[in-house]
């Protein structure tokens, strides 16, 4: 939030929504959020878990079915 009042937005422009993109009810919370204000970026950090080598390590199958991996995929489909 703090970024963004520093790139001039107002604190009534910004909104902060902390939770889960795989949820299945994502798109009506995002809507419940935003009302009908224009969306002008979304922020998001996926983590990428299979992307650190310590996170490979310590599974035995580097992680491949770790759904956390798909993330990144689910931020850029919104």
């Amino acid at each position: 939030r703090s970024r963004m009042l520093y790139y001039g937005y107002k604190n009534e422009e910004v909104s902060v929504l902390e939770t889960d993109i795989t949820r299945k009810d994502i798109i009506e919370k995002i809507c419940i959020e935003i009302k009908d204000q224009t969306v002008d970026l979304i922020v998001g950090g996926p983590p990428l878990p299979s992307f650190s080598s310590l996170g490979r390590a310590k599974d035995e199958k580097g992680m491949v079915n770790d759904p956390r991996n798909f993330l990144l995929k689910v931020m850029l489909k919104y």
